[in-house]
């Protein structure tokens, strides 16, 4: 969204987080970290797309067994900024792959963007 400021007397936009970050090693994401986040799997696949305190929110996906090979993170202190950032970055992927990653799960089912707009 473009936007004008009066004071600077110039327009300017907000860029998204698109997950500046990467590692291959949880130890090195800073444990107060706040952000989106999302993990790839050995094939360079999207697994999962997600946001919170990042390093916690890992090391629990890392706990089920998941083949995640890469994190690639930002950081977004704002909960309203993580939270939307979140689900652009879900709505994205869907449209591109008529599908959630793979472990975007909610009470063992997908629950998909575009079902919810079919059912509005």
């Amino acid at each position: 969204e473009l936007s004008f400021d009066k004071e600077y007397n110039a327009y300017y936009f907000n860029i998204l987080p698109s997950f500046e970050q990467r590692t291959t090693n949880v130890k090195n994401i800073h444990p107060e970290l706040k952000g989106i986040y999302r993990l790839r799997d050995c094939d360079d696949n999207i697994i999962y797309i997600g946001k919170g305190n990042i390093k916690d929110r890992v090391k629990s996906h890392i706990e089920k067994d998941w083949d995640i090979t890469t994190i690639e993170y930002s950081e977004v202190d704002d909960p309203i900024l993580r939270s939307d950032s979140e689900t652009i970055h879900l709505r994205n992927f869907e449209k591109n792959y008529m599908k959630k990653p793979l472990h975007n799960i909610i009470g063992g089912k997908e629950v998909s963007f575009l079902k919810e707009i079919s059912n509005a």
